[in-house]
């Protein structure tokens, strides 16, 4: 855990506002607020829960995307967790300090908050586990394009800033944004999933058959290793995000709090044939699609013959989520 190589990273884009390190004063002591990265504030890990973040702020800002800043997100080894502005990156790369960091990452620490201290973060001892995949999302109401109005409003209160690791060993973590009213910096608390993401016993057995029998290579060696982690927008009005781990999950929100959804496929193997069952996703739905220009795409592998795919196109998560 000492070693500091980048093994996982995320490219995307949020409002100038959301890392901005800002402070608590009295109306005497009120000073003009400045970027995490020019005067950040020291800020111990908090000993309660804070509230959930909304993205009520980006609403009032009015929420002009061209405006927008683009971060890097870079996890390494070490389980430190690094934010970084891409214009600064483009600027000086090797001299560019983080806006955000935070240790622990992929270690399932209960919280990640922002520090310039070296914190000590409970490391596990009996194995090594290290990120192999992280995603910043927002989970919520889709928004339309033309929208300031009260509708568009409420939708803004209920969508959350979120974090999802993938870990080595095949752990979902899934962290949501939240602000302390002593501080108001940006923090990350781990919600409890309630699902297993790892491969099941089964999954297991079935594997070994496989090979027995000759038919999947004996090597686990994976010479590429696909995305995971799909980032999705207005299916059937919802954003959030599809993790086509061991064990497909939909990732959601509901009443604006973050939750986990399992995916339901039809027709699909047994797992163990392949290293994840959903293959491919896809949310980018063609024009010839007009039914279904609100769902998604699947590929997974079908039930029979090993190495035979199944394409399922889905009109929205009504497909899913009910039988």
């Amino acid at each position: 855990y000492g070693s500091d190589n980048i093994v996982a990273m995320d490219l995307f884009s949020l409002p100038h506002h959301v890392f901005e390190a800002q402070s608590v004063l009295s109306s005497d002591e009120k000073m003009p607020q400045t970027r995490a990265s020019s005067t950040p504030l020291p800020d111990p890990l908090p000993s309660f829960l804070p509230d959930r973040l909304s993205m009520h702020g980006t609403w009032c800002a009015g929420h002009d995307h061209s405006q927008d800043q683009i971060l890097v997100a870079i996890c390494r080894r070490s389980g430190m967790l690094e934010i970084y502005d891409l214009l600064d990156l483009k600027r000086s790369p090797n001299d560019v300090s983080p806006i955000w960091q935070s240790r622990g990452c992929s270690h399932g620490a209960s919280v990640l908050a922002h520090s310039d201290q070296d914190i000590a973060v409970r490391l596990p001892e009996s194995h090594q586990v290290e990120a192999a995949e992280i995603r910043v999302f927002v989970t919520g109401p889709s928004l339309s394009l033309d929208g300031e109005n009260d509708k568009e409003k409420d939708a803004w209160m209920l969508r959350s800033l979120c974090i999802l690791v993938n870990t080595s060993l095949g752990d979902l973590h899934l962290y949501s944004g939240c602000k302390r009213s002593s501080n108001l910096n940006l923090e990350f608390t781990r919600i409890p999933l309630g699902n297993v993401s790892r491969p099941s016993e089964e999954a297991g057995r079935h594997l070994t058959k496989l090979r027995r029998k000759g038919i999947v290579s004996e090597s686990d060696v994976m010479a590429f290793r696909p995305n995971r982690l799909h980032r999705f927008g207005a299916i059937s009005g919802e954003d959030g995000l599809f993790a086509a781990t061991q064990r497909p999950l939909w990732f959601v929100s509901e009443r604006g709090t973050p939750t986990v959804v399992s995916h339901k496929s039809r027709h699909v193997a047994p797992a163990g044939g392949r290293p994840v069952p959903v293959s491919g996703f896809s949310a980018a739905m063609p024009a010839v699609f007009q039914n279904a220009s609100c769902g998604f795409i699947t590929l997974h592998e079908r039930i029979g013959r090993i190495g035979s795919q199944r394409l399922t196109l889905y009109s929205g998560f009504f497909d899913v989520f009910f039988p």
